[in-house]
Parts: C-alpha cells; sequence; structure tokens
C-alpha cells in the first residue's frame, strides 16, 4: 500500500550521517584503502574510453542529424571529463589532516560541535567565492552508491561506492561489467547529450550549438519516450508518469543501454 510517509532512521544511521557530514573525506579515504585499487581505478578508465567510442559511432551513423551539429557532438563527447572512484588530488593522509586541522570535536557536546564544524565549512565555502572552479573537486563522497553528469563542467563521476560487486568486479567476465555498471557509465555519458544536457557545449557553457534542423528532428524523435512513459500508471494511487519530466533519465537509459550492449 502506497503512503507517502517515510519510515525514522534508526539512530545509528543518523549518527553516521552526522559523522559523514563533516568528514566525508577522512571516511573517503579508508573506504577507497579497504575496497578500491589502482588496477580497478585503470580497468574502468578503459570500459569509459570503450563507451565513449561507441556514443561516437552511434553519432556517426545518425542520418538525421547535420555535419555541423555532429562535428559539435564529437568536441563535447571527446571532452567528457572522468572521475573514478576518488579524487586523484589533495587525498592523502597528510592532505587530509592539514584540510581538518581546525575541526573540533568533543565527545561530550554534540550541539557545539555541530556549530563549530558548520561554520568551518560555511567560511570554506565563502573563502572560495569569485575564484575560478576547481573542476578537480568532486561532489560526491567516495563511498557513496551513485554516479553523476555535470553539465555545467561537461564530467562523469564514479566514486568507489558504485564500483564494488554487483556493479563491477575486476573478477567479474567483461560481459557482466559492461552489462552492469557498463550501462550506467552510458547513462552518465548519454546526460550530456539528453534534452537538458544537450543545451550545454564542450565546456559545460549554456549555448545552442545545434543546427535548427537537427533540434527539431531531436524533440521528434525523443517524443515516442515521453508518449511511452506517460502510458505508466499506478492503479492504487490513481496517478501517471509524466512522461515530459521523466524524459531525460529515460532517453540516458536507453544510450547507455544502446553503448554497452
Amino acid at each position: 500500500k502506497y503512503t507517502g510517509n517515510m519510515a525514522e532512521s534508526p539512530r545509528w544511521e543518523v549518527c553516521l550521517d552526522s559523522s559523514a557530514s563533516v568528514f566525508w573525506k577522512g571516511m573517503g579515504r579508508r573506504y577507497v584503502d579497504k575496497t578500491f585499487s589502482q588496477a580497478a581505478k585503470l580497468y574502468m578508465e578503459g570500459m569509459i574510453e570503450n563507451l565513449k567510442s561507441e556514443f561516437q559511432k552511434m553519432i556517426e551513423e545518425n542520418t538525421w542529424m547535420s555535419q555541423d551539429t555532429k562535428k559539435e557532438a564529437y568536441l563535447k563527447l571527446a571532452a567528457i571529463n572522468k572521475k573514478i572512484g576518488y579524487p586523484d588530488t589533495d587525498f592523502t593522509e597528510d592532505d587530509i589532516d592539514k584540510f581538518y586541522e581546525n575541526y573540533t570535536m568533543s565527545e561530550d557536546h554534540y550541539y557545539n560541535n555541530r556549530v563549530l564544524n558548520n561554520k568551518l565549512s560555511n567560511l570554506e565555502s565563502i573563502l572560495s567565492l569569485r575564484k575560478p572552479v576547481d573542476k578537480k573537486e568532486w561532489s560526491m563522497a567516495p563511498y557513496e552508491v551513485n554516479a553523476y553528469y555535470s553539465r555545467s563542467v561537461n564530467e562523469i563521476a564514479f566514486p568507489a561506492g558504485i564500483l564494488q560487486s554487483p556493479f563491477f568486479s575486476q573478477t567479474f567476465q567483461d560481459s557482466m561489467n559492461y552489462g552492469a555498471i557498463g550501462v550506467v557509465i552510458g547513462h552518465e555519458i548519454t546526460h550530456g547529450f539528453d534534452d537538458q544536457g544537450s543545451q550545454y557545449d564542450a565546456k559545460g557553457n549554456l549555448r545552442n550549438w545545434w543546427q535548427a534542423t537537427d533540434r527539431e528532428n531531436f524533440v521528434k524523435r525523443t517524443q515516442c519516450i515521453v508518449n511511452q512513459n506517460a502510458n505508466f500508471r499506478v492503479d492504487e494511487i490513481n496517478m501517471t508518469l509524466n512522461g515530459i519530466n521523466t524524459q531525460g533519465e529515460s532517453v540516458a537509459d536507453n544510450g547507455g543501454v544502446k553503448e554497452s550492449f
């Protein structure tokens, strides 16, 4: 039965999330040391390049896109930056000790801990104001089981948390890895060219790089996905899926499967 009510999180989970919100970098270092090797990172790099090659073939074989728009698409695809497992910089033990050198903790004063640590975290954000964006920074902690594509910097990221079984393992056959994390990689690559990502260029700037006719063709071809999703209905709550709002994820899902297989 669908009620919309969420169960209250257990105490241990609340405490863990609270600690992770501050000490995510230190926790991430420990997690990576135990679960993710350099060899696994290199393997993932190869998978990503293979899937980018497949996406390039899809562009080449496209019959409704002009050469001018294809040229821009090639440039954007080639420029996609990849982040795998964990940050490549400022992630040694010494770096992390320095990062937390002004943070203090008391076993007896949780509230004071939160106030002080939030103050330091906010100060770091304020000090970065009007400075060039550090494209080496991550938007997720290494232990998170997730992945993302960022339109504003044209990058894909796969934390070590998702690069574990059953999504990924160096002990798996290639077919298993491509059928699992490969689809996720393809999904994130395709986000760069979905209804929203396609509005940004290779440098992450909001710019129309499409020929007008090509854009019209793109919209027409995504309409079938919009229509398909709009036919999904949950009778228990008398609601139908919004095909327009879900088209970006559905386009990425379709692209990810096609690239990986």
